[in-house]
């Protein structure tokens, strides 16, 4: 993010603060920007939930879901308005010190999760748990502190006490070491293997990392950067850049992993694009910016099926199955067959969940030709 002397100006932010800020400020900076209106919230939330039903999204998994959205998206829910399934990843405001941590504690041994139904649900602890651990974009090395990662190993210990699913973000491999040191220390007192633990990111996850992970019963939910920030991917780590994913060793392991987008800075959102980097290496663009990649039926399980799983929608969601619900998509390409350079471009005919058709191309198409012959 960039900030201009004006833009400081005019959110009260000392001018050294203009030029690129950086992403650990990014929270302040938009912290001081003006809040808009519950209406335009609602438009913008019902725009962006069509905007994924076109690209042939039925379900979204999110760090943190604000109340307010939550009691919005219920309301929709009852007017049989809401279009996709929302799957929260909650957590507790461990802010970045011992006495924070501190008052944390008796929050997480009394959360609930899986309160809610199969359209909207808090199932995870997570996903940052502790701030000074945090993996920042395009940092090529982590160097975790022993008393930062005493206050991680904390709460990860309460969430395991607590028999909890966890889903924490980490991104770099001295980080991922760390991390696994602590789970391992934890696993000893309180197994994990059974409470889906879930690593995230994983960017430098290598195959040292990924039998520490199987052993411990470990899951990996795999958010690529490089899928559109290949060239300062490759300007911050070089030639490393083509193995960030090893998406082959992941595939090849056989640990359980997911296909994820990440946020629209780190990540595209629809997900043939994706499915298009997996099987090519490739950026949208056409820019070969990893090595290693998988096929495209590999690809697809770990989009639909495997992710069902991570959203612990195993029993209803991920396959078109007699008995699950009616979530599928109508392609205008058969994507197990165009060549690997189209998968790009497929799209959605039709969007349907719970059996209601929430996109459909046609509609959109007439509405598109209306709209243009009474200009």
């Amino acid at each position: 993010m960039s900030v201009n002397t004006q833009a400081a100006k005019l959110m009260g932010i000392d001018d050294k603060s203009t030029g690129d800020v950086g992403q650990a400020s990014i929270g302040r900076i938009a912290a001081k920007l003006p809040t808009v209106g519950k209406d335009e919230i609602e438009a913008s939330s019902l725009s962006m939930i069509a905007d994924m039903n076109r690209w042939g999204l039925t379900s979204f998994g999110v760090p943190g879901c604000d109340p307010e959205l939550v009691q919005m998206y219920r309301r929709w829910e009852t007017q049989n308005r809401l279009n996709v399934r929302v799957f929260c990843i909650d957590g507790a405001a461990t802010g970045n010190t011992a006495d924070q941590v501190d008052k944390a504690l008796p929050q997480i041994a009394k959360m609930k999760l899986f309160q809610g139904d199969n359209y909207i649900d808090e199932i995870f602890y997570g996903e940052n748990v502790y701030a000074p651990l945090s993996d920042p974009m395009f940092l090529p090395k982590s160097a975790p502190k022993p008393d930062d990662l005493l206050q991680w190993r904390r709460i990860t210990n309460a969430v395991a006490e607590a028999g909890m699913p966890l889903h924490v973000h980490t991104e770099l491999h001295d980080t991922i070491n760390a991390f696994l040191d602590q789970i391992e220390a934890i696993n000893k007192e309180h197994p994990v293997k059974n409470l889906r633990w879930v690593l995230a990111h994983m960017n430098q996850v290598d195959e040292e990392q990924l039998e520490r992970m199987k052993k411990l019963g470990l899951y990996l939910a795999l958010h690529p950067w490089t899928v559109i920030n290949g060239g300062i991917m490759h300007a911050a780590y070089g030639d490393e850049a083509y193995n960030l994913p090893q998406l082959a060793t992941i595939q090849k392991s056989g640990i359980m992993w997911g296909f994820g987008t990440d946020g629209t800075r780190a990540n595209q959102i629809p997900p043939f694009n994706i499915l298009y980097f997996a099987v090519t290496g490739k950026m949208v663009g056409g820019t070969k910016v990893v090595r290693q990649t998988i096929s495209r039926e590999d690809a697809l399980l770990a989009y639909t099926r495997k992710n069902a799983f991570f959203v612990f929608q195993e029993d209803n969601l991920g396959s078109i199955q007699p008995g699950k619900l009616a979530d599928l998509l109508v392609l205008n390409r058969d994507y197990l067959t165009v060549p690997a350079e189209q998968i790009k471009d497929i799209k959605p005919v039709l969007t349907i969940v719970g059996g209601r058709v929430v996109y459909d191309a046609g509609s959109e198409a007439s509405t598109s030709r209306f709209t243009s012959e009474q200009k």
